[in-house]
């Protein structure tokens, strides 16, 4: 599960990359996927702070739209919740009994769910399937083909 979770975050980023390069040049996109890379993970840090202080709802709900926006922070939430989860304590006489809470803002206190998961599943499919059905569109409408193509492509076609 672990191995699925770590290789499920660079394919988050991948699929926002690919959407990206249909419209905006190599460094655009790459600033652009850079800034929403850190909204996510500066949204799940204020999301963790809101669960391990016991802050109001608007914290928690920060961290829910940052996340719906890039789920990259809930796959390494879900990947540190799987891999620490199951972790004992070392030195019980630190009084640590949890080492999620010692973990603090990079632990997860706030486990995402399997609906997250599936979300994270479909955001990939539907970024990809947009950004292929918008550079097909582009293409189509956009970039014709040379006019001796199209003639030899009319007469093989007959």
């Amino acid at each position: 599960m672990a191995l699925a979770l770590f290789i499920l975050e660079p394919l988050v980023l991948l699929a926002v990359t690919v959407l990206g390069t249909v419209w905006l040049p190599t460094l655009g996109n790459g600033i652009l996927v850079f800034a929403l890379y850190v909204v996510s993970m500066v949204g799940g840090m204020i999301e963790q702070i809101g669960s391990c202080w016991k802050v109001p709802l608007p914290s928690i709900y920060i961290g829910v739209i940052s996340s719906l926006l890039l789920p990259a922070d809930v796959v390494y939430r879900r990947l540190v919740h799987t891999l620490v989860g199951r972790m004992a304590p070392a030195d019980m006489s630190m009084g640590i009994t949890n080492l999620q809470d010692f973990l603090g803002p990079c632990g997860s206190l706030s486990t995402p769910s399997n609906w997250m998961l599936l979300y994270i599943l479909v955001y990939i499919a539907g970024l990809l399937a947009a950004a292929v059905y918008v550079f097909y569109i582009y293409k189509k409408y956009f970039c014709p083909r040379p006019s001796w193509l199209k003639h030899t492509y009319d007469r093989v076609r007959k």
